[in-house]
């Protein structure tokens, strides 16, 4: 019986919950030089230009998910984030309500960077995916 439980809550996990995907609209974005971005520890593309960082709420899931990635709490991530804009060295964060919002976003505009659920989006669009696992 624990078996079959253990069985289908593995199921249930796998097939209801997605990874994270990091996005961006820069063509030439390493795995690394996003993760310094969305760290918080770069705020610049490679090529110098700017980062455009759109975010999801604090409370969203999908934030939590991402930002326990990082090893980092969602209130973390965002303290972080207002010093950084304070300091001057990042553009005021876009926070949009849901994936899809991101994602949209991140296709229309040139240097930005944000995290979604890896099922909302498609691979042949978007110019960089970098999976986390």
């Amino acid at each position: 019986m624990k078996k079959l439980i253990a069985l289908i809550f593995l199921l249930f996990s796998t097939s209801v919950f997605s990874d994270v995907v990091i996005i961006s609209s820069d063509y030439n974005l390493t795995k690394s030089e996003a993760l310094n971005i969305l760290s918080l520890n770069d705020f610049t593309f490679s090529d110098g230009a700017k980062v455009k960082m759109v975010v999801l709420p604090r409370d969203h899931y999908t934030t939590r998910t991402f930002t326990r990635s990082l090893s980092m709490t969602p209130s973390r991530f965002f303290d972080k984030a207002e010093l950084a804009f304070s300091t001057g060295k990042l553009n005021l964060l876009v926070i949009l309500e849901s994936d899809r919002d991101v994602y949209r976003y991140i296709l229309k505009t040139d240097g930005a960077i944000g995290y979604v659920q890896d099922f909302i989006i498609d691979d042949r669009i978007v110019p960089t995916v970098i999976r986390l696992r």
